[in-house]
């Protein structure tokens, strides 16, 4: 069967986990944490990376609000080990030396945890997003078998196809993109799985009759994996059902042929249009 354009395999691409909360261990002890409210103009991250590389600390964790307001939040996590200066000295530098700089104080703490009291809500193309930590996805896929049993998987299915509708909602439908445009759908979708931190697409085919998705390190199998469930995604199958159902308005048949947590070196999903 001839294939058609969108199609794309990505190779070996290194991974780099980021920390995207504000919630940061002290580490060594010798870690100090700083919240900073500046004027958003050009040059101001570099004054205040120069500052904290001039005198030797390290920077372990940066982070600003949105740029688009005439001032910004940052908060910033040193590490003081051999550093010259002190962190109450490098605190008078911010709030005196470096131009632009309107408010500094030290960030909040709770036991061994620096925190952000500014940073808040989290955002994602402009849109409020929420974290789901461990906690969280554990009641999600294995609190839902411990209490409903074989019911589970179903229900996690026709949940994730609700969410599935709904992202055609939020980032198809508002953009205009219909089943023409299908090489940039399925672009924005590796962009999205990759930017929520869901996994990354290492190749997609889109042919006359199907669509052929390879997902490195899927969090939801990932999960199943260390949690020793022995199944492969529903959740996310049922997503993709939901997605490409509005897509093509045509029913969809999704099937996870390949799964990591079923020693496959990746996810793989065919999904057949009828």
């Amino acid at each position: 069967m001839e294939v058609r354009r969108s199609e794309y395999e990505l190779g070996n691409v290194k991974k780099y986990s980021r920390e995207i909360g504000t919630f940061i261990s002290d580490g060594s002890k010798n870690r100090y944490a700083f919240e900073l409210i500046v004027e958003n103009k050009p040059g101001i991250i570099f004054k205040i990376g120069e500052l904290f590389s001039n005198k030797n600390v390290n920077i372990i964790h940066f982070t600003h609000s949105d740029a688009n307001f005439n001032e910004a939040a940052i908060f910033v996590v040193g590490d003081f080990t051999g550093a010259d200066i002190s962190p109450e000295d490098i605190y008078e530098k911010l709030r005196e030396e470096v131009p632009g700089v309107k408010e500094v104080k030290y960030a909040g703490k709770v036991g061994n945890y620096f925190f952000s009291k500014h940073l808040y809500p989290i955002t994602v193309d402009g849109k409020r997003v929420v974290m789901f930590g461990p906690a969280n996805i554990t009641g999600l896929l294995l609190g839902l078998r411990r209490n409903l049993g074989y019911a589970a998987p179903n229900i996690l299915e026709h949940i994730g196809f609700s969410v599935g509708e709904e992202l055609y909602k939020y980032y198809l439908k508002s953009r205009d993109l219909t089943v023409t445009d299908l090489p940039h759908i399925l672009e924005l979708l590796r962009v999205l799985l990759i930017t929520y931190g869901w996994g990354v697409v290492k190749k997609a085919v889109h042919t006359d009759g199907n669509i052929v998705f390879e997902v490195d390190d899927l969090w939801e199998c990932h999960f199943y994996k260390k949690l020793g469930v022995n199944d492969s995604s529903r959740y996310v199958l049922g997503i993709f059902k939901g997605l490409f159902s509005s897509v093509f308005r045509k029913k969809v048949v999704v099937k996870e042929t390949q799964c990591i947590n079923m020693n496959g070196p990746t996810c793989r999903f065919e999904i057949y249009v009828f």
